[in-house]
């Protein structure tokens, strides 16, 4: 939503990047949340790559490396060291996801 309530649903600039801060603020709380936290990390992880997907497919094309940069940086962020396995343990799937994203700025 927009700051007067309008939808992004048909936005393709600028303003979708505020979904990083948004995200950000929801990680921000399972982090803090204890065990309960902890355990919707990984439906958190599912949820935000869809929507990246998602903004990614309709954004202009002009913003697209610039956007897949920043997704990437979030994705980062979200998967400390030693966590990768716990991801691909319970979700092979988003793992390979994660991992397809990554390598998209590999050289």
């Amino acid at each position: 939503m927009t700051a007067d309530g309008g939808r992004l649903t048909n936005l393709g600039g600028r303003e979708r990047f505020t979904v990083f801060e948004v995200l950000e603020r929801i990680e921000t709380r399972l982090r803090t949340g204890g065990a309960a936290g902890a355990r919707l990390h990984l439906p958190f992880l599912r949820l935000a790559g869809d929507l990246l997907d998602w903004i990614g497919g309709i954004l202009d094309p002009g913003l697209r490396d610039e956007f897949d940069a920043r997704a990437r940086a979030f994705l980062r962020a979200q998967i400390p060291p030693g966590t990768f396995a716990r991801i691909a343990a319970g979700d092979p799937g988003l793992a390979l996801r994660i991992n397809l994203r990554l390598a998209e700025a590999a050289p």
